[in-house]
């Protein structure tokens, strides 16, 4: 004997569709990315100065801080030197940190 199938209805069907489209894309910028890549990691300190083109990283980790979506302690500098010596100092002192900024900027902070 064969065993009877059934054929789903449309509405079974739907359903399952329904569950299978759980990926979602979304298309954002370099800069925005990066700053839901530090929350996802969940940094504990950020040391910036706020320079092109990595500016919209502190400002989209400031707007997801105003959102409660993190407790990254953001601490801007004067220069590319003082954001590289807020977080020495915050690792010296077991956080995790995060510091944006251009090119050039490393190069000088070095």
């Amino acid at each position: 004997m064969r065993a009877q199938t059934t054929i789903p209805t449309m509405e079974e069907q739907e359903e399952e569709r329904a569950i299978e489209l759980v990926q979602k894309v979304d298309f954002k910028k370099g800069n925005e990315m990066a700053a839901i890549a530090a929350r996802q990691i969940n940094y504990h300190h950020m040391g910036y100065f706020p320079i092109t083109p990595s500016t919209e990283i502190a400002e989209e980790v400031d707007e997801m801080y105003a959102d409660g979506e993190h407790q990254i302690r953001m601490v801007p500098a004067d220069g590319e030197h003082g954001a590289a010596g807020i977080c020495y100092g915050a690792t010296l002192g077991g956080g995790r940190v995060l510091n944006a900024t251009s090119a050039q900027g490393l190069l000088y902070a070095m």
